[in-house]
């Protein structure tokens, strides 16, 4: 029921932002982790409570690296397309690597990641 009603919420608010910024241009360059939240237990996770230091690098021609504590942990291709969620088409990131798929938004300087699946956390990274 809770997982439920925090994708329901989610939906909402992507289908409700009118100034989410989506051009590719703006994905490219170095995130920061600040948060994750979700999963089946409702968790948040941050950098010092998982001890962790990661960052998400989008680069030109369309490769990406996810770096965890200076180490590199993922590294491939992406695409950029639109997935369906609640009846709309929002933006997407398709990781090629690992059939990662998630719906991404971006407000300012902050990058919202939202998986295209049920239990999954929900990710927060601010620009570098």
């Amino acid at each position: 029921m809770i997982k439920n009603s925090l994708f329901i919420l989610v939906a909402f608010f992507m289908a409700s932002c009118s100034e989410i910024l989506t051009d590719s241009n703006e994905l490219e360059g170095s995130w920061e982790w600040i948060q994750s939240y979700g999963g089946i237990a409702g968790q948040t996770l941050t950098p010092e409570k998982e001890g962790v230091d990661q960052q998400l690098i989008f680069f030109k021609h369309r490769r990406f690296l996810l770096i965890s504590n200076g180490e590199t942990t993922r590294d491939g291709r992406y695409e950029l397309t639109d997935l369906e969620i609640a009846g709309q088409k929002r933006p997407a990131v398709k990781f090629e690597s690992d059939n990662w798929d998630t719906f991404y938004e971006i407000s300012n300087d902050t990058l919202y990641l939202t998986p295209n699946c049920m239990d999954c956390f929900f990710d927060i990274y601010i620009r570098r």
